[in-house]
């Protein structure tokens, strides 16, 4: 039986928190049913829109999250999602088998559409996981569709398990680093679609040169990885222990990810053939996959809402942008020179609005963000402390071990002892720094993104000259910390001046000699470790603290100065329409009315 208690805590997304991404979630949920009702006072002209807003609700209250499934072939690919779905609905080889994307989508009866590029007509095969193999080998193989000659466009797979009921869809992937080239190019295209993927490794080869390459590749676009280590089997309890470690290993130091990675040890073959899929079907409790059910579970009760409302909240800006816009035109006609004064005010107005709330945000963010690095760091001092102890405890016993312990180990921890916390301090510095600006960069570009973003619709919207300041500039570029090393304690002295020795110690057997060392000497070093690690912490939350709050100040400063361009040309527009407005009031109200229940809405979205 697969025993997943020794993989650690999943690591961690730069993403809000579970109960944040939920609330976002239902935010935006609430703000399209409201459209939506709105909708039903518009006239059918205003259908585009009407439609393009349900079909936003419909992708958000199903979830519809692209999990792709990546690996180098022959790592199972195809039997993994074949004992994930609980349906063999994908067929499985020993060679290099998928050369087109195979989509993986809900229905009530299993189904596979083959769809072309030309005008030949899409083949279906129905009701028949016999048929549904034959005809995916037929299309989708390198063997019977070499570069895809047959011009498949597109192959969809539906089926009835639980996994894609909520509009979740799986896609199967070419494997890369074949003999086939153009696999691997495929895949790669394939990455910026996907919201999470699985990445097959395989015990009888635990991790390769080509996909650490690969895996460099993904991560460029894949916000979330699931490691899954197929064919555990193949190792005893000895193999699958040492061969697991050296996996985490591999990923942390090619990736640059933290330590708590996340590795999945399973049998695909045995979920493949189970069938009750509970805790009585004992090849299910034994394949392993239940842990991933839960961790897909987890991931899209904690970020389903808030991947799919950013996604969203664009398109249906846009919609209600259209909705409004057109609205505006109507009454434009009804009144023409107020009508066009008012459309300019309503959009000025709201724009504004807009650019101050965003503006007001990312301010806001920051804060959040420093928090939220803040409580990063510690946990990422504490693992570290952890590991700092267990390098001095292993470096004390070594010189414990040496001859003429009775006479000479305080002479050896006096020569050796400030080398090897000089070399221990400067690898836990590289170590928390190196965790601590992954996430820094990531805010860094995610905050000049959305100030080029402002700065683009006032220029747009508001015809007013901004762009983003030198010293925000430079802030964002240098958005992280250089490793703190002038903090590390150089003074060890006063620690080795504490390590005693007594006349009575030359009467003691070497064995006992060393229990008493031990016993007063290592808490000493430990001692002196932590009132280090104390510092060394104290450098990293000021470092921190001064980034943030130099960002903080320099973005306040900026959106200040950009408010200040837009009110002038906000209250001018606004004083046109005021004196024209009193002539055509009767005429436009009830458009205007309507009008201002969607610009209601758009104030809502986040």
């Amino acid at each position: 039986m697969i025993d997943n208690n020794d993989r650690p805590i999943q690591q961690p997304s730069h993403t809000p928190s579970s109960e944040t991404a939920i609330d976002q979630g239902v935010s935006i949920d609430s703000i399209i049913n409201g459209a939506v009702d709105l909708c039903k006072e518009l006239p059918s002209s205003y259908d585009i829109y009407t439609e393009r807003i349900e079909e936003l609700r419909e992708r958000l209250s199903k979830g519809k999250l692209h999990f792709a499934v990546l690996g180098q072939f022959n790592r199972g690919k195809s039997t993994f999602i074949n004992a994930l779905l609980g349906v063999k609905v994908l067929p499985t080889s020993v060679l290099p088998l998928t050369n087109v994307p195979t989509v993986i989508r809900y229905g009530r009866t299993e189904k596979s559409i083959v769809s072309f590029s030309d005008e030949k007509d899409d083949e279906i095969a129905e009701n028949s996981s016999e048929a549904i193999q034959q005809l995916l080998i037929k299309y989708v193989t390198e063997e019977n569709n070499p570069k895809n000659r047959h011009k498949v466009a597109s192959v969809h797979v539906e089926c009835s398990s639980d996994l894609v009921r909520n509009g979740t869809v799986i896609i199967d992937t070419p494997g890369f680093g074949s003999t086939f080239i153009h696999n691997t190019q495929t895949t790669i295209d394939l990455l910026s679609e996907c919201d999470a993927a699985f990445f097959l490794l395989s015990a009888d080869l635990p991790i390769t040169e080509i996909e650490v390459s690969f895996l460099k590749e993904m991560q460029k676009f894949v916000p979330r990885i699931f490691f899954v280590f197929n064919k555990v089997d193949l190792l005893n309890e000895e193999e699958r222990t040492k061969t697991t470690k050296f996996v985490r290993a591999e990923v942390r130091q090619h990736l640059d990810l933290p330590t708590d990675v996340t590795l999945f040890p399973i049998n695909a073959r045995q979920g493949e053939s189970s069938t009750a899929r509970d805790e009585t079907d004992q090849p299910w409790n034994r394949s392993g996959l239940q842990a991933i059910v839960d961790a897909i579970n987890h991931f899209m009760i904690a970020d389903k809402y808030f991947i799919l409302s950013h996604a969203l909240n664009e398109k249906l800006h846009d919609a209600l942008d259209g909705i409004t816009s057109t609205l505006g035109k109507e009454i434009a006609e009804i009144g023409a020179p107020v009508s066009e004064l008012h459309e300019a005010v309503l959009q000025l107005k709201e724009k504004v609005e807009d650019i101050e709330k965003q503006s007001q945000s990312e301010i806001t963010m920051v804060e959040a963000e420093k928090k939220a690095l803040t409580e990063f760091l510690d946990k990422t001092i504490d693992k570290q402390k952890q590991s700092l102890h267990g390098q001095t405890e292993e470096f004390f016993h070594d010189i414990l071990k040496q001859d003429n312990v009775k006479l000479m180990l305080k002479d050896r921890l006096t020569t050796s002892y400030p080398s090897f916390y000089t070399q221990a301090s400067k690898a836990f510095v590289l170590q928390v720094t190196t965790a601590i600006n992954k996430p820094l960069r990531k805010a860094s570009l995610i905050h000049r993104r959305e100030f080029e973003r402002i700065a683009q619709k006032a220029r747009q919207l508001l015809n007013v000259t901004f762009t983003i300041p030198d010293a925000v500039k430079d802030t964002l570029e240098g958005m992280e910390i250089s490793p703190p090393y002038e903090s590390i304690s150089k003074n060890t002295d006063e620690t080795l001046a504490r390590l005693s020795t007594s006349f009575s110690d030359r009467f003691k057997s070497k064995e006992a000699l060393g229990k008493h060392y031990e016993t007063i000497y290592l808490p000493i070093l430990k001692e002196h470790i932590d009132s280090s690690i104390e510092i060394l912490s104290k450098a990293f939350h000021e470092k921190i603290t001064h980034l943030c709050s130099q960002l903080s100040a320099e973005l306040t400063n900026s959106y200040s100065a950009l408010k200040k361009s837009t009110s002038g040309k906000q209250e001018e527009q606004e004083s046109r329409w005021h004196q024209a407005q009193e002539k055509a009031r009767p005429q436009i109200e009830k458009k205007e009315d309507l009008k201002e229940g969607f610009e209601k809405i758009k104030k809502r979205l986040p």
